[in-house]
């Protein structure tokens, strides 16, 4: 098996351009002094669900034999609850709890959700992006490629 470098992995997903990487999530550290925060993108739900199973786990050094099994296989059935039901806020909850400690997610979606302001988490994050007198409003079509440039960098 080559070698493989996982946070090279991981730190092309971060790079991708949401708009043709639409599905996504925002993780970091769970460490509380941890505070930096990124977005990771991916061409399809499966693929993203593949990166949480395969390549989130060894960014945080669990290789095989040294628990990255135990983690597939606690969030194994989270990831296919996903895959039957969506992003629903209480399975991300539940990822959360089984990947013990490790890293945590913050937000899964689509981008459209987060350039829409959909949901509480996409609203504070436009809203945040948005001038103080714009908050509440959409976000305007010329400035799509800024609010993605934005996303690169807000959770650092």
């Amino acid at each position: 098996m080559p070698n493989i470098e996982w946070s090279d992995v991981a730190a092309e997903a971060m790079e991708r351009d949401a708009r043709e990487f639409p599905f996504g999530y925002l993780t970091g550290g769970s460490f509380v002094m941890d505070s930096v925060q990124v977005f990771v993108w991916f061409k399809s739900l499966e693929d993203l669900l593949q990166h949480i199973r395969d390549v989130e786990p060894r960014v945080y050094d669990l290789e095989p034999g040294q628990g990255l099994k135990d983690y597939q296989m606690r969030v194994g059935p989270l990831l296919e609850s996903v895959r039957a039901d969506g992003f629903a806020e209480s399975l991300r909850l539940r990822l959360n709890a089984a990947v013990n400690e490790a890293f945590v997610v913050n937000w899964w979606g689509r981008y459209d959700e987060l350039r829409t302001g959909r949901g509480e988490f996409a609203r504070e994050l436009l809203d945040h992006y948005l001038d103080e007198d714009r908050r509440g409003q959409v976000l305007p079509e010329d400035e799509e490629g800024d609010f993605v440039e934005y996303l690169t960098t807000c959770g650092i």
